[in-house]
């Protein structure tokens, strides 16, 4: 079973797959139960049995990820959901049986990361990959139907809950359309961070550009707008203003300032 972990957790569509081709070439192991026959992106990274796992948990709260549940203060405590930890551990270690340094990409776990971080020992760092909320309700709207007003809220709860949920972890916010432009520019900025966090990493650079190359232009680059609701730009800029890599991130960085940590 893998020591030690890195988590990916962003919202669907926003480039969580590319983010975890470039860490993978970075060195990080990949699930070894990896989603296929995805139409929509061949190469998904997400392990299919840690994917059941939290649609569980999501089901067992009342919702699922495009509806996603109510989760007040000590949520991850519930008895239900503690019982299940047995089952979570083996699932865990049948993904990633081999040692190492882990990448698990899900965007669930933007929701979910306080229910895992309690099995999950030590998790390294947190990488946030965010993408333009209009395009990624877009995106939702072209493969699910669903409401571009949906995607938009759906948008802010996941990266909301995502930057809550990393508070006092290492983390690096991604954001897509950089990702995109100047992949070796954000491989470059990964490998310093991974480098940070992982004790005797030391990368070259032709790992780097290997990890840069793995980065492909979509075939529709959408941009966002600023025809937005001001929640949603709210923090579509405030992620914009984190883009890089974060010590710790504290409240006052994750959360508005009006709002409690």
């Amino acid at each position: 079973m893998a020591n030690a972990w890195v988590l990916v957790v962003g919202m669907h569509r926003s480039g969580t797959s590319a983010t975890v081709g470039v860490l993978h070439r970075l060195g990080l192991t990949l699930p070894e139960d990896l989603m296929t026959g995805r139409s929509d992106n061949h190469e998904h990274y997400e392990s299919v049995s840690l994917s059941d796992a939290n649609d569980g948990i999501l089901a067992l709260m009342g919702g699922r990820w495009d509806a996603p549940p109510e989760m007040p203060p000590g949520w991850e405590q519930h008895p239900d959901l503690l019982a299940l930890q047995k089952m979570a551990v083996r699932s865990v270690a049948a993904a990633f049986a081999r040692p190492g340094v882990a990448v698990w990409k899900d965007p669930r776990n933007a929701l979910l990361l306080p229910y895992w971080a309690n099995l999950l020992s030590p998790v390294l760092g947190v990488v946030v990959p965010w993408r333009e909320p209009m395009a990624v309700a877009r995106s939702l709207l072209a493969r699910d139907g669903i409401p571009l007003a949906d995607g938009l809220a759906l948008w802010h709860r996941y990266n909301d809950a995502a930057l809550r949920n990393s508070v006092g972890y290492d983390v690096l916010v991604v954001e897509y359309d950089a990702l995109v432009e100047q992949p070796m520019v954000a491989a470059t900025a990964a490998t310093a961070w991974l480098e940070r966090i992982i004790p005797g990493r030391s990368l070259d650079q032709g790992m780097v550009a290997a990890a840069a190359q793995t980065v492909s232009s979509p075939l529709r680059h959408e941009r966002g707008d600023d025809d937005l609701p001001v929640a949603v730009r709210e923090l579509r800029d405030r992620l914009r203003a984190l883009a890089g890599s974060h010590r710790r991130l504290g409240a006052d960085l994750a959360t508005p300032s009006d709002l409690p940590g």
